[in-house]
Parts: C-alpha cells; sequence; structure tokens
C-alpha cells in the first residue's frame, strides 16, 4: 500500500524514515499555525514549546510542503512517532507547479 505523508517542519528535514518519492503540494481548506503547545518532544511542562498543526480555514490553501511517499511497511514503528494530537484525514492533493523536490 502507497502511503503520501502531507509534511511541513521536521518531516521535511529530517523524516526518520525510507521514502520512495517527494514532491511539493498544496491542500486547500487548511491553513498551518503555531498554536499547539508541547511538552511530549520538545519543550517542558513550565516553558511547552509552539509547534505546528494544520487548522481548517474556508478557503485558504497552503503554501507548498513536502508530500512523501513511502510503502506503510516502510515507516517507522509506532513508538517513534508522536502520534499524541495526530487526527489522520485523507486529503486531495494539489501537486505544485514545481513537481520535483532536490533533496
Amino acid at each position: 500500500m502507497v502511503l503520501w505523508v502531507f509534511g511541513y517542519g521536521s518531516l521535511i528535514w529530517n523524516l526518520g524514515f525510507d521514502f520512495d518519492d517527494k514532491i511539493l503540494g498544496f491542500i486547500k481548506g487548511y491553513n498551518r499555525t503555531f498554536n499547539l503547545a508541547c511538552i511530549d518532544h520538545r519543550g517542558t511542562t513550565e516553558h511547552p514549546a509552539r509547534t505546528c498543526t494544520l487548522e481548517t480555514d474556508g478557503e485558504a490553501t497552503t503554501r507548498p510542503y513536502a508530500m512523501v511517499q513511502a510503502y506503510k511497511e516502510k515507516v517507522y514503528p509506532k513508538n517513534k512517532v508522536c502520534l499524541v494530537h495526530a487526527n489522520p484525514h485523507l486529503l486531495p492533493l494539489l501537486p505544485s507547479q514545481v513537481n520535483k523536490m532536490e533533496l
């Protein structure tokens, strides 16, 4: 099974798993915001780190971010992924004009 992962932040520069392809893409109706207080893998209880999240925002279009193609079987184990705030959605990918990313 092929899995496309929408990535921003560390998913662009430090994936942590092997992938087969990487392109730029957009998604509509979502905006990236720094409004998630994180203490599980950044920051502390006293000083939580601000991390990004995607929120619905009408007709907003995200800036281009990496889309990586990985086979589900190759993705690293769940105990190495922060899924505390994960809320997976299936969204249509809109490829960028510049299709391939240089790594």
